[in-house]
Protein backbone atom coordinates (compact mmCIF):
# COMPACT_ATOMS: atom_id res chain seq x y z
CA UNK A 1 0.00 0.00 0.00
CA UNK A 2 2.83 2.33 0.86
CA UNK A 3 4.35 1.71 -2.56
CA UNK A 4 1.06 2.64 -4.26
CA UNK A 5 0.87 5.85 -2.25
CA UNK A 6 4.45 6.73 -3.21
CA UNK A 7 3.67 5.97 -6.85
CA UNK A 8 0.52 8.11 -6.63
CA UNK A 9 2.49 10.97 -5.08
CA UNK A 10 5.12 10.67 -7.81
CA UNK A 11 2.44 10.66 -10.53
CA UNK A 12 0.77 13.73 -9.00
CA UNK A 13 4.10 15.50 -8.89
CA UNK A 14 4.79 14.65 -12.55
CA UNK A 15 1.29 15.80 -13.50
CA UNK A 16 1.83 19.07 -11.65
CA UNK A 17 5.09 19.62 -13.56
CA UNK A 18 3.30 18.86 -16.83
CA UNK A 19 0.64 21.47 -16.02
CA UNK A 20 3.33 24.03 -15.17
CA UNK A 21 5.17 23.33 -18.41
CA UNK A 22 1.92 23.46 -20.40
CA UNK A 23 1.08 26.81 -18.83
CA UNK A 24 4.55 28.19 -19.60
CA UNK A 25 4.34 27.00 -23.21
CA UNK A 26 0.86 28.50 -23.56
CA UNK A 27 2.16 31.86 -22.35
CA UNK A 28 5.06 31.70 -24.82
CA UNK A 29 2.61 30.85 -27.61
CA UNK A 30 0.42 33.85 -26.74
CA UNK A 31 3.48 36.12 -26.68
CA UNK A 32 4.69 34.77 -30.03
CA UNK A 33 1.20 35.21 -31.50
CA UNK A 34 1.05 38.83 -30.27
CA UNK A 35 4.49 39.50 -31.71
CA UNK A 36 3.48 37.98 -35.06
CA UNK A 37 0.31 40.06 -35.15
CA UNK A 38 2.29 43.21 -34.43
CA UNK A 39 4.84 42.41 -37.15
CA UNK A 40 2.10 41.71 -39.66
CA UNK A 41 0.53 45.10 -38.92
CA UNK A 42 3.89 46.79 -39.38
CA UNK A 43 4.42 44.91 -42.64
CA UNK A 44 1.03 46.06 -43.96
CA UNK A 45 1.81 49.65 -43.02
CA UNK A 46 5.23 49.51 -44.71
CA UNK A 47 3.76 47.93 -47.86
CA UNK A 48 1.14 50.70 -48.03
CA UNK A 49 3.83 53.34 -47.55
CA UNK A 50 6.00 51.75 -50.25
CA UNK A 51 3.06 51.65 -52.65
CA UNK A 52 2.34 55.34 -52.00
CA UNK A 53 5.97 56.28 -52.51
CA UNK A 54 6.19 54.31 -55.76
CA UNK A 55 3.05 56.07 -57.02
CA UNK A 56 4.52 59.43 -56.04
CA UNK A 57 7.79 58.64 -57.84
CA UNK A 58 5.89 57.63 -60.97
CA UNK A 59 3.80 60.84 -60.83
CA UNK A 60 6.94 62.94 -60.46
CA UNK A 61 8.55 61.13 -63.40
CA UNK A 62 5.47 61.83 -65.50
CA UNK A 63 5.58 65.51 -64.54
CA UNK A 64 9.30 65.70 -65.33
CA UNK A 65 8.68 64.14 -68.78
CA UNK A 66 5.82 66.57 -69.40
CA UNK A 67 7.98 69.56 -68.42
CA UNK A 68 10.79 68.32 -70.65
CA UNK A 69 8.38 68.01 -73.58
CA UNK A 70 6.97 71.50 -72.96
CA UNK A 71 10.46 72.99 -72.89
CA UNK A 72 11.39 71.15 -76.08
CA UNK A 73 8.23 72.48 -77.77
CA UNK A 74 9.02 76.01 -76.62
CA UNK A 75 12.59 75.71 -77.91
CA UNK A 76 11.28 74.47 -81.28
CA UNK A 77 8.74 77.28 -81.41
CA UNK A 78 11.43 79.86 -80.72
CA UNK A 79 13.69 78.36 -83.38
CA UNK A 80 10.89 78.32 -85.95
CA UNK A 81 9.84 81.88 -85.16
CA UNK A 82 13.40 83.06 -85.64
CA UNK A 83 13.55 84.90 -82.37
CA UNK A 84 16.81 84.54 -80.45
CA UNK A 85 16.73 82.34 -77.40
CA UNK A 86 18.56 84.97 -75.36
CA UNK A 87 17.89 88.70 -75.38
CA UNK A 88 20.23 90.81 -77.50
CA UNK A 89 22.75 92.90 -75.61
CA UNK A 90 21.91 96.61 -75.38
CA UNK A 91 23.37 98.79 -78.14
CA UNK A 92 26.32 100.95 -77.23
CA UNK A 93 26.00 104.66 -78.00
Amino acid sequence: MSSLQAELAQTRSELSEQYKQSSMLSQRLVAASDSLHSLQGKERHEKDELRKLRNEVENLRDKARWHKEVLAQKDNLLLVSGKPLTPAPPALA
